[in-house]
């Protein structure tokens, strides 16, 4: 197996990342959607074999303070042969000294906790509708009115 780290969005091959979001239980997402996301990302990264796609992820910043890694995803296929790690890494050298924020899909926080990363106190979300009952987010808190 002939493992190639590659750098950047190509619309070629949307399907692919589209299928591979979907074998790795990220959910089936729009090809619009993730064109529009790949494409204005600060730095994609993507694994191959050959022409396989086996893994992908993406980072977003403002290049001075903050960035945010999403859908970092490895096609079961090629799981735990290090892919993961190799993708975090390139992504976190894209941002040097910045402070770098990830969600992680509930089961995977242990690896993303073996490259280092700690769990926020103070990080909050808000999610528009129909996304605001996501698992990922705690039951609103009730207000002092109604606690009354």
């Amino acid at each position: 197996m002939q493992l190639q780290i590659r750098q950047g969005f190509d619309p070629q091959w949307l399907d692919d990342a589209l299928n591979l979001y979907c074998e790795a239980g990220l959910g089936q997402k729009d090809a619009d959607q993730l064109r529009k996301a790949l494409t204005r990302s600060y730095r994609v990264v993507t694994c191959w074999n050959g022409e396989e796609l086996c893994g992908i992820g993406r980072l977003i910043s403002d290049g001075v303070y903050y960035a945010s890694i999403f859908d970092v995803a490895v096609h079961p296929a090629y799981q735990r042969q290090g892919i993961g790690r190799l993708l975090m890494n390139e992504l976190e050298q894209a941002v040097p000294g910045l402070r770098v924020y990830l969600t992680a899909t509930f089961g995977k926080e242990p690896f993303y906790e073996k490259l280092g990363y700690r769990r926020h106190r103070t990080a909050l979300a808000k999610y528009p509708p129909p996304f605001e009952t996501s698992p990922y987010l705690d039951p609103p808190a009730r207000s002092t009115q109604e606690q009354g």
